[in-house]
């Protein structure tokens, strides 16, 4: 894809960043991520020279919105994880409309992402001891196009995270499917 995208992942790491990353090598993915984590000793200059985007994640600021249109405005890929938290790695959880929100005012296609084996840990530490064989699955880029005049519709915005979750999904049961190939293969 060229010219401006969202990328909406599933999310069961702190290492998810850098597995789309490694992904998308022709693009940089410029992450929304907590504060908190974009705060940190050392990595907040990492995540800053990534061109990542803090958020609030108390709700009521809108400058990572802002920061998230204006990167897509100037052609930037958008990373953002419509999950939001750190989820367990097992099961989707639903979607929050911050993707939505972006694609419907921008007008950048959604790129959905399924991250299948990374560790279901909120510990970076505890990431990157522990080695995984981590596979990124893309989808093919949703529009949203017709739908622009209302991105202020709370129903509108539901219904096209519904869509990207519903992408995602397609893509986990993908990875879901070729995960069983291999434990049938190395069964034996």
């Amino acid at each position: 894809v060229t010219g401006p995208a969202i990328v909406a992942a599933n999310h069961s790491s702190t290492l998810d960043p850098l597995a789309v990353g490694i992904g998308s090598r022709r693009r940089l993915v410029r992450f929304l991520i907590a504060r908190e984590y974009y705060q940190l000793p050392l990595l907040k200059y990492f995540f800053a020279a990534m061109g990542f985007i803090p958020v609030d994640r108390s709700g009521g600021d809108i400058t990572s919105a802002r920061a998230a249109m204006q990167a897509l405005k100037n052609g930037d890929v958008v990373g953002i994880f419509p999950e939001g938290d750190i989820g367990d790695g097992l099961m989707l959880r639903h979607g929050q409309n911050g993707a939505a929100m972006l694609a419907l005012a921008t007008g950048a296609p959604v790129i959905p992402v399924y991250i299948a084996g990374t560790h279901p840990h909120e510990s970076l530490k505890w990431d990157l001891l522990q080695p995984a064989r981590v596979r990124v699955y893309y989808g093919a880029p949703l529009t949203f196009g017709g739908l622009a005049e209302h991105r202020k519709d709370h129903a509108v915005l539901d219904e096209v995270t519904r869509q990207i979750m519903e992408a995602i999904a397609k893509l986990k049961s993908r990875a879901d499917a070729a995960r069983g190939d291999l434990a049938i293969k190395a069964a034996r």
